[in-house]
């Protein structure tokens, strides 16, 4: 009996920590009011600052493996748990940013602006790339 009430104690606190690791996400909205109303080089240094900041963030939007190796030390000692990030607030943001750069892409080729820049592809879409070249 106190076997299965220390195992039903411990699942417990395990689901409920599971739940607080990570930080929430703060995504940029992805149209506001002024897009429109911008010239071509203000878009273009939004474009710009928009691929640096998805440059930085997509390295961490990968979080299996600390997960993973989190999760595993938890098994054996309960405060690692706190370390797994089960929010994925990179990944939200970083598909924020990339339909943000792909919207303002649009408006400036709307606008006629010339522009070289391509597209960010999605999360999922790099991923695959990536997996497709380490082949």
């Amino acid at each position: 009996m106190k076997q299965s009430l220390l195992i039903i104690i411990i699942t417990c606190m395990y689901i409920t920590m599971m739940g607080c690791g990570g930080r929430n996400a703060k995504p940029i909205a992805i149209y506001q009011d002024s897009d429109l109303k911008k010239t071509c080089d203000q878009l273009e240094l939004e474009m710009i600052e928009l691929q640096k900041q998805a440059d930085q963030l997509f390295p961490k939007t990968d979080k299996g493996v600390t997960n993973g190796l989190w999760g595993t030390a938890g098994m054996f000692l309960i405060v690692p748990l706190l370390g797994m990030d089960m929010k994925n607030a990179e990944k939200v943001e970083f598909e924020a940013i990339t339909q943000r750069h792909n919207y303002l892409l649009d408006v400036a080729k709307n606008n006629s602006c010339p522009t070289n820049r391509q597209a960010i592809p999605s999360l999922e879409e790099l991923r695959a790339t990536k997996k497709l070249s380490k082949k």
